[in-house]
């Protein structure tokens, strides 16, 4: 616990800005899409002709706040881990991290708790709040009554946004684990990002209709779906603290991972210049499909070459020892 807390105090400037622009995110989202948290003639507004309610409206309000602190959380805590592994986490700060007295393992467990705390309490909220805690009875006798009805399918939904949420943030922390350069580090976060989307969203969602008939099934397949990348991002971090080498050269630690990068890569350019080729210019031909694929291939040999391991010359090694 005391290592946890020196690890936050490290870097305790930039989590206090953090956690003020995730305060100043919420507040706009919360004035651009609700307007208000309470508006101003709720007494002359009414549901099914029914009055509102002082705790119908305070309800309203922790709602409202919950839903733009779960949409402003997740991409902010990102967006500043990112720029925390800009500024204190460059080839030359690992080497240094390593001299300290953390092993990789705890490390890895602390970058993961950093990021999926305030995550997992922005979805609890939204969860309870949200869900938990929705059960008005919009009866016609001039009042609304609160009746909380929570079901399976409503802890259902909890787990698949607590799941993508956390998801999103472990396979920065594996992306960052495994890459030796930030440049690195974004090009297998955006691809898999990428990837993992259109993946679902045009092999997996439309085959999703043959199960509507089987809750259960629906439901299981999902929840696998949206659990996949954090999973994966766990799985993939633990055998690397067993296997991390720092000392390696090129863009990635790992060679399976700078060879799965580079399919990535050149997968992302296919799909992204056939999605072009069909939406700007009419539809797919033999000659825009055969196109695709050699630029495709082109990309994926650049990648290779720009994040494989350089030879350093004899002179280049004799100046860096006089150094």
């Amino acid at each position: 616990m005391k290592d946890f807390i020196n690890y936050i105090k490290r870097y305790k400037i930039l989590f206090l800005i953090e956690l003020l622009v995730t305060i100043a995110v919420t507040v706009f989202l919360i004035k651009k899409i609700f307007y208000y948290l309470i508006p101003p003639n709720w007494r002359e507004m009414g549901i099914n002709g029914v009055s509102l309610t002082y705790g119908y409206m305070l309800w309203s309000a922790a709602d409202i706040v919950s839903q733009c602190l779960l949409f402003a959380t997740t991409p902010v805590v990102t967006v500043f881990t990112i720029i925390r592994y800009i500024i204190y986490d460059n080839k030359n700060q690992k080497v240094l991290n390593n001299s300290f007295p953390i092993r990789n393992e705890k490390n890895t467990r602390y970058e993961l708790l950093i990021g999926g705390l305030p995550i997992t309490i922005s979805v609890i909220l939204y969860g309870l709040i949200g869900y938990c805690l929705s059960g008005f009875s919009f009866v016609y006798d001039e009042a609304l009554k609160w009746k909380p009805d929570f079901n399976i399918s409503e802890l259902w939904m909890f787990y698949i946004t607590l799941a993508l949420c956390l998801g999103a943030y472990a396979f920065l922390v594996f992306a960052r684990k495994v890459s030796s350069s930030i440049g690195g580090m974004i090009l297998l976060y955006v691809t898999g990002a990428f990837l993992g989307v259109f993946i679902f969203g045009f092999f997996i969602d439309p085959n999703l209709n043959k199960f509507v008939g089987n809750e259960i099934l629906f439901e299981l397949i999902i929840a696998i779906c949206c659990s996949f990348h954090l999973v994966l991002s766990i799985i993939g971090l633990i055998i690397t603290d067993k296997k991390l080498d720092i000392a390696k050269g090129g863009s990635y630690y790992f060679k399976p991972v700078q060879i799965a990068v580079c399919i990535m890569s050149g997968a992302s350019f296919l799909t992204w210049m056939l999605g072009w080729f069909d939406s700007e210019k009419g539809g797919l031909t033999p000659l825009y499909i055969t196109f695709s694929v050699i630029l495709s291939l082109l990309v994926t040999a650049c990648v290779f070459f720009l994040t494989g391991t350089k030879r350093i010359s004899d002179k280049t090694k004799i100046n860096m020892e006089r150094a």
